[in-house]
């Protein structure tokens, strides 16, 4: 009779420590979703605009950092492609 307790008490503990840790897996993964979707959007929208009104040290490195970040974070499809453009972009002066 307590083998029955002890034996439902753990299967009980080990169930909700696996629902737990799921539910925290997959809110990491959406977290992980959406930084990259922030990550990316900056992205395209900094490289409209430095095709425009080009692009200075200063912004390439913050474009280099964002890469770096939305690399880490897996499946870069275009934005490989959109990364080399800026970093073969010509400097231009800063007009501060």
């Amino acid at each position: 009779m307590i083998e029955h307790i002890i034996s439902t008490i753990i299967i009980s503990l080990l169930s909700a420590a696996g629902a737990y840790f799921f539910g925290v897996y997959k809110a990491t993964a959406t977290v992980q979703r959406g930084v990259q979707a922030v990550l990316r959007y900056d992205m395209l929208t900094a490289y409209s605009k430095f095709q425009v009104s080009g692009v200075t040290i200063e912004e390439k490195q913050s474009f280099e950092n964002m890469y770096a970040c939305y690399h880490k974070l897996g499946k870069n499809g275009v934005m490989d492609s959109i990364y080399q453009k800026v970093m073969a972009m010509q400097e231009v002066e800063d007009e501060k």
